[in-house]
Formats: structure tokens, C-alpha cells, sequence
């Protein structure tokens, strides 16, 4: 590839790639040696909350000049609502419906090959340091555990040993910057840090106690749960206030990500080793209908991700046509020169045309939507509108309630969808021709299977403790 994928992709080419799914294996677009590549993300990170994506001020100093030496995907899209589903996408190349991880208890399908095996069998080193999801760290068939040498867990959330989430973050990367210094050859590092995720208790150096004292963990969760329960948009000095605690949490992200860059600009192989940036979701933050949290939320600001790509060689840029986060494991590969055994559901973000032309992302086996550079399409595949006792709010959603949803955009990077009430000529060929590429792509797609149920109630419990719903509500057949 002669130029950086900035370069928008042409029309012609963006209806080749939406005929069929495209595969890894493409040539490299660096041309320099990658012996190292370092995988840091951030749980519940939005896009848009990152200078480099636009916020001002920015409170995000090392993500930003990450962003300026490496390239930057304006549209990048989670595939999933939930930690453990959006994961299992990211690091296997594969849609939900392929892998068959659709809920937080499950490992994936037999069959399925992680990116941390390949890497390993391939002879890396191989270590994953993440503050969040740990008890699945002891279990076979996940993304947490299978293909990693060594792994830690930052996660204090027990209540006898319980401390704040930057701490986790904090032991997160002592850990993982150890174990790098302590490599003599090639090695996959993945950082995983749990802020800005619920509760929100931001690091003292980016929010004043004394003047602004905070409720504890359960309380806050409690009160989340009051504001969406009443069905009524809170005020606005509320939201301002979950707002700012939300970007306080992130600025001690940034932070963390500085340590990072700082030890390995400082290491002899920085100029072969690669580095990329992303999250598994973000949130919803009152902007779009009246909600906090990401479970169930198909909203943007759930689903738009930052993704950012550093590699020795690859010349900065950013490439705006929708991308998807799985696309993190076949760039990875392309990097490393690691053929994956089967065809992955997306090409490396390093190849001559990263995009489909649209990404889509899944709520358990409920919602599939489809979003493309201006309009958002929601398929519901329930045959009657989803709902349920629990928490009813959180499925009182048009694409939970309708059997399908249109919206646009008035610009790429606004939150808040016009939706389309009246089915035009126009509108109407958008809707089939999303509808069509969703179809096509899950009717050519390799599927593993169910995936594998793990029974913990050591799992059930930190998944309550850090405020999940139930992971068995989006795991209907109907």
C-alpha cells in the first residue's frame, strides 16, 4: 500500500467488499519489522471523550499524541453492549453469532482460536494484565484465559478487600510494564483498565473530595437505576454531574496510558514494536434516550469506539468509513505475519480497504443493527417486541419494541439519531439495502456454535458487585 488508509476508499471498491466478507492475510502495509505488539484498551471508553476525537479541552494529553504518530479510525464500532461478548469479538476476528459468546457467563464455541494462541504457538511471549472480567481468567474457552502465558488480575472488588477502580488500573499497569521489562524476545501484551466504568470514585489528583464528596458503590448504582427508572430526562445539572465524573475517569485513563508510553519510548525496541488503542463500549450518558450504562443501549455513544494503530513504518493518519473493533485480531496477525487457520469477519485495518462500507454490532440475540457513514438501521429478531420484569426500562428502546428502526444523522459524529418515521422512496432503500448486507453477511459467515455456559457463582457475584445486569436476560431463541 502506497498511501496511509486515510485515504478515503473509493465507491467501487466499498461495493466490492460488501458483496462477501472479507479475510485476513492481506500484505502488510508498515513494510517494517513488528517483533512486539502491545494491546491496551479501556472499559466503557467513548470516543468522543478523547481530544483526539474531538473533545475541548481535551483531558487525554498521551491517547492524543498516540493518535498523532499512529492511525486513527474516526468510525470505529464495538460489535457488542457487554464486556465479555465485545472482547471475545475483538480478540477472535469473529462476529457474536460466530464465536457464540452472547452473554457474560460464556466461553466461545469449540472450533474458535483466539488471537492470544496464535500469537503464542507462533513462539510470542504472551501476557495479559486487565482490571476487569478476572474470574473468567480461570477458565478454558475464553478470551481471558486460553493462549496466555501469564496472567494478572487488578480487580479488588471483593468486599473485604475492595478499593477504588483507578487503584486496579494502577496495579494493572505496574504489572504489565514488569513483565514487559522482563522479556528477551518477542512478545502480545494485553492492558485492560476498568475506569471509566461504573462506580465512578475518579484518582484525588482529577477530582476535588473535599468540595464534591461522592456516594459509595452501591448507593451510586442505586441512584443510576431512580434516574432511569423514572422514565424522565434528569436535570440538567445531573447530568453535567455524571458528565464530569465520567471525564475525570478517563483523564486518569490518559494517565495510566502515559506510563505506558513513557517505559516503552524509552526501550530499545520501541522501533519494532506496535501498539494499539481501543475499548470494548462506552456509554450512554442521558444523550439519546434516558439512560446510564451500555447493557442494552444501541446508541452511538455505547458503540462508536476509539480505535487508534501505531506501528513502526505505518505513517499517520485517519480513515473515516465505519470500521469494526474485530478488526483489532487480523490487523494484529498482518503485523505479526500469523495466517489464521479459518477467514476472520473482517480484513486488517492495514489493508488497501479496511471498510465494508458499514459495521455491525449485536444486543445478545435480540437486536442486530447495522450502521453505515449516515444512516443506523435496528433488526429485531424476536417475533414479538422484547421485553421483560427485570429492570423493564432498559428494553422500553424502539429496536427492542419495533421489528425494525431507522434513523440518520444530521453529521457522522452527532449522538442523537432523527429517527424515520414515514417511509419514503429514499428511506425505504436504505432500509433494504442495510437489511441486505446484514442478511448476507450472516448467511456467508463461518459459525462455530453455541458457545460454552460457565457456571461460577464466584462470576455471578463480581458481575453483580460491578453492576451488570443479568447476564442471562439477552439469551432468548424466541
Amino acid at each position: 500500500m502506497t498511501d496511509a488508509p486515510g485515504v478515503r476508499a473509493t465507491a467501487s471498491a466499498l461495493v466490492a467488499l460488501a458483496l462477501g466478507l472479507a479475510s485476513c492475510g492481506t500484505e502488510a502495509a508498515h513494510g517494517a519489522r513488528v517483533d512486539n505488539v502491545l494491546l491496551f484498551s479501556v472499559d466503557t471508553l467513548r470516543a468522543d471523550q478523547l481530544g483526539c476525537y474531538g473533545r475541548s479541552p481535551s483531558r487525554t494529553p498521551a491517547i492524543d499524541s498516540l493518535a498523532a504518530e499512529g492511525l486513527r479510525f474516526e468510525h470505529a464500532y464495538a460489535q457488542a453492549t457487554m464486556t465479555n461478548e465485545s472482547f471475545t469479538s475483538i480478540l477472535t476476528g469473529l462476529l457474536p453469532p460466530q464465536h457464540g459468546v452472547r452473554d457474560q457467563t460464556s466461553g466461545f464455541a469449540r472450533g474458535v482460536v483466539p488471537l492470544a494462541t496464535l500469537a503464542r504457538d507462533a513462539g510470542l511471549a504472551t501476557g495479559s494484565f486487565v482490571a476487569n472480567m478476572c474470574q473468567l481468567q480461570g477458565s478454558d474457552q475464553t478470551v481471558w484465559h486460553d493462549g496466555w502465558d501469564e496472567r494478572f488480575c487488578g480487580m479488588r472488588d471483593r468486599p473485604e478487600d475492595y478499593s477504588d477502580q483507578y487503584l486496579w488500573d494502577e496495579a494493572v499497569v505496574t504489572a504489565g510494564l514488569e513483565w514487559i521489562d522482563g522479556q528477551r524476545g518477542p512478545w502480545l501484551a494485553w492492558m485492560h483498565l476498568m475506569d471509566p466504568h461504573a462506580e465512578h470514585r475518579p484518582p484525588p489528583r482529577h477530582w476535588d473530595y473535599a468540595a464534591h464528596d461522592l456516594l459509595g458503590h452501591a448507593e451510586q448504582y442505586a441512584y443510576f437505576n431512580q434516574l432511569e427508572e423514572a422514565r424522565v430526562m434528569p436535570e440538567a445539572e445531573v447530568v453535567a454531574r455524571i458528565r464530569d465524573l465520567y471525564a475525570a475517569e478517563v483523564a486518569g485513563a490518559d494517565d495510566q496510558f502515559a506510563r505506558v508510553l513513557e517505559a516503552l519510548r524509552a526501550r530499545d525496541d520501541w522501533d519494532r514494536t506496535a501498539l494499539v488503542f481501543f475499548a470494548d463500549h462506552g456509554e450512554e450518558l442521558f444523550e439519546s434516550l434516558v439512560r446510564y450504562g451500555h447493557g442494552m443501549a444501541l446508541t452511538e455513544g455505547v458503540l462508536h469506539v476509539p480505535l487508534i494503530v501505531r506501528a513502526p513504518g505505518l505513517a499517520p493518519g485517519t480513515f473515516d468509513l465505519p470500521v469494526e473493533a474485530l478488526q483489532v485480531s487480523p490487523t494484529v496477525l498482518d503485523l505479526l505475519e500469523i495466517e489464521p487457520p479459518y477467514d476472520l469477519s473482517g480484513t486488517s485495518l492495514l489493508s488497501e480497504a479496511p471498510s465494508l462500507g458499514f459495521a455491525m454490532s449485536y444486543a445478545g440475540k435480540v437486536v442486530t443493527t447495522v450502521r453505515g457513514p449516515s444512516m443506523r438501521f435496528w433488526h429485531r429478531h424476536t417475533n414479538t417486541p422484547y421485553e421483560r420484569g427485570f429492570a423493564p426500562w432498559k428494553t422500553e428502546t424502539r429496536w427492542f419494541q419495533e421489528p425494525e428502526v431507522l434513523a440518520t444523522y444530521e453529521s457522522p459524529s452527532d449522538r442523537t439519531p432523527t429517527w424515520i418515521e414515514a417511509a419514503d422512496e429514499g428511506s425505504e432503500q436504505a432500509r433494504r439495502r442495510l437489511r441486505r448486507s446484514m442478511n448476507q453477511r450472516h448467511e456467508s459467515m463461518l459459525v462455530f456454535g453455541e458457545g460454552i455456559r460457565i457456571r461460577s457463582d464466584e462470576l455471578r457475584q463480581q458481575l453483580e458487585r460491578t453492576g451488570y445486569v443479568d447476564p442471562l436476560e439477552l439469551g432468548t431463541d424466541d
